[in-house]
C-alpha cells in the first residue's frame, strides 16, 4: 500500500508544480531579468544610445531606414550599419529590431524590443568586417562585404565534409545498375 502510495504522489506532485505556471504564480515572460550587460561600455556605446534614444518613442520599432538614417544624422557612415530585416521571410512582424554600428574598436550592437534599448560592444568578424550575420539590411548602396577568398580549396568546402572526396564515380552505387537487387530479375 505503501509503495502505490509512492508512485501515486510522484505525478501529483508534478502536476501541482506545474499548476503555477498555469495560475500565473510563476515563470512569466515580463518577470524575466533584463540581458546580463557589462557595467563599463566604451564611450562609444553611450554615443550610439544618445543618437538612437528618440527612436525608442511610440509602440512599435523602428524601420531598417529610421535606424540608418537617425544614425548617419549622428555622424555614421553608412558603410558601419547593418539592421536586421524589417518583416521574416514568412512575411511576418519580426518581434524586435537588431543593429549595429562597426567601429575600430569592434561592434556596437544594439536591440530594440518593446521601446527598451540594450548595447554592447562585441568583437567584429575580422574575415569580412561585419557585425550581423544572415539577411541583414545595409544602407542604400552600401554593397554587402564578401569576405577573404578562401584558399583551401577550388569550392570552399560546400556541401561536404573536410577530406571528402566531391568528384563523382562513373559507375553507380549498388543496387542502381539496373539489374539484381531484392526480387530482381
Amino acid at each position: 500500500m505503501r509503495r502505490l502510495l509512492t508512485v501515486a504522489a510522484i505525478p501529483l506532485c508534478a502536476i501541482a508544480l506545474s499548476s503555477c505556471e498555469l495560475l500565473g504564480l510563476g515563470g512569466a515572460r515580463d518577470d524575466m531579468p533584463a540581458p546580463a550587460v557589462p557595467e563599463e561600455q566604451p564611450p562609444e556605446v553611450e554615443q550610439v544610445r544618445e543618437a538612437v534614444s528618440s527612436l525608442l518613442e511610440g509602440e512599435s520599432h523602428p524601420s531598417s531606414d529610421e535606424i540608418f538614417s537617425t544614425l548617419e544624422e549622428a555622424g555614421y557612415d553608412p558603410d558601419q550599419l547593418e539592421a536586421t530585416i524589417d518583416a521574416s521571410p514568412l512575411e511576418n512582424e519580426v518581434p524586435s529590431k537588431v543593429f549595429a554600428v562597426r567601429t575600430d574598436q569592434g561592434c556596437i550592437v544594439g536591440e530594440i524590443r518593446a521601446g527598451d534599448l540594450t548595447l554592447l560592444m562585441q568583437r567584429s568578424v575580422e574575415s569580412v568586417e561585419v557585425c550581423l550575420f544572415g539577411d541583414v539590411d545595409r544602407p542604400e548602396g552600401v554593397e554587402a562585404p564578401e569576405g577573404d577568398p578562401r584558399t583551401d580549396g577550388e569550392d570552399g568546402g560546400a556541401g561536404h565534409l573536410p577530406d571528402e572526396s566531391i568528384e563523382t564515380s562513373e559507375e553507380p552505387p549498388p543496387g542502381e545498375d539496373g539489374g539484381g537487387g531484392l526480387g530482381g530479375n
